[in-house]
């Protein structure tokens, strides 16, 4: 379970949604620098780094819920995704190809999964746009 600055926290148990992720996701507020993944972009918090350019940061969880998991952030901080301009495409792209790259990279050679959450009912629980990679085991559907 990780506890995020929102007050709440996040994680999961096998198919299980933990409460507190569905608080934390409630709890979310807007905060560039100030979010988590400001902190860590801004090198205030500590993280598993696993790329990084000018453009974005990808590391890895701290509750993985696959036996691979890591997330690709924008360094430029998006609030959501239903609140990213056209002029952004670029950027959002850039995300996905990082976590393709990054995949292959790590291994996962049999697939993997990408997760954008949005709002509270999405389960984001950042104010700040991050993909999720996950991989290394056979992924269910639906995912939650």
């Amino acid at each position: 379970m990780r506890a995020w600055p929102s007050g709440g926290s996040a994680g999961a148990t096998t198919g299980v949604v933990v409460a507190d992720e569905i608080i934390g996701a409630r709890a979310a507020r807007p905060g560039g620098a100030a979010t988590v993944f400001g902190k860590l972009i801004g090198k205030a918090l500590p993280a598993n780094v696993i790329y990084e350019d000018e453009e974005c940061l990808a590391f890895r969880d701290l509750s993985p819920q696959a036996p691979t998991l890591f997330l690709v952030v924008p360094k430029e901080p998006i609030v959501r995704l239903s609140e990213a301009e056209d002029s952004g495409e670029s950027l959002l792209g850039r995300l996905m190809i990082v976590g393709k790259k990054r995949a292959a990279h790590l291994g996962l050679t049999n697939g993997f999964r990408t997760v954008v959450d949005e709002g509270p009912e999405g389960g984001q629980s950042v104010c700040h746009v991050h993909l999720h990679v996950l991989g290394g085991r056979q992924l269910g559907w639906p995912p939650g």
